[in-house]
């Protein structure tokens, strides 16, 4: 008897604590200014749940630029999170998001600076240049406009498919799905589109390259 009863007590506890999460599950639903958001930016109320339910933080409507580099309300949701912890999230709710035709983004990184947050974002749509448009990317300084931009990355894409990770005012992020055979040839294209990369970056082409192989990841940022 004695040998049975520790197993049904560890299975009892199992259900327990089951039983437990279940609950607290149940108890994330949508305020009332969550489903106003929702009716504002267009959204379905299930996908708020969702990113409500695994950000557990207040959701928010997104920022995004206008063509003077004037931040300005958009038809996207955005939430906060650490910096340790936003791209795992980003990663975790990709899978939930994109067969309902949502995209999902880093839109601000503070690298944990201050313990500020990053922001993650999420956008109705399945053109991922869309990202691009709404957070305005450029690179005015080396009179490169948002066009240009989407221009030049969607040549890249074509030769190496890629997918946008984050993207801000200033900045892009994208993971490749089929990494550049020539690295160092394809660094020489990035970094004549985007010198600051180098000079004000990682400092040589061969750094660059050998973060690109490591990471599979294309970065611009401009000054």
């Amino acid at each position: 008897m004695k040998q049975f009863s520790i197993p049904c007590l560890i299975i009892c506890i199992l259900l327990i604590i089951v039983l437990f999460s279940l609950c607290l599950e149940k108890q994330v639903s949508l305020s009332l200014q969550d489903k106003e958001l929702a009716e504002r930016i267009g959204f379905d109320e299930q996908v708020l749940l969702i990113v409500k339910k695994d950000s557990k933080v207040q959701l928010q409507q997104l920022t995004g630029f206008n063509e003077n580099g004037t931040k300005t309300k958009v038809n996207g949701l955005s939430i906060n999170a650490p910096y340790e912890k936003s791209e795992q999230l980003v990663f975790k709710l990709r899978p939930k998001l994109r067969p309902k035709g949502y995209m999902v983004f880093l839109s601000e990184v503070n690298f944990g600076i201050d313990n500020k947050p990053d922001e993650i974002a999420i956008l109705k749509g399945t053109d991922q240049y869309d990202i691009l448009r709404i957070k305005w990317t450029n690179g005015i300084n080396y009179g490169i406009e948002n066009k240009d931009v989407i221009d030049k990355l969607k040549e890249w894409e074509k030769r190496y498919p890629f997918e946008i990770l984050g993207a801000d005012f200033d900045w892009i992020e994208a993971e490749f799905k089929t990494v550049p055979e020539d690295m160092d040839s394809f660094v020489e294209e990035v970094y004549e589109f985007c010198p600051d990369i180098v000079n004000q970056g990682i400092n040589t082409f061969e750094n660059l390259s050998k973060e690109m192989r490591e990471t599979k990841r294309l970065y611009l940022w401009w000054d």
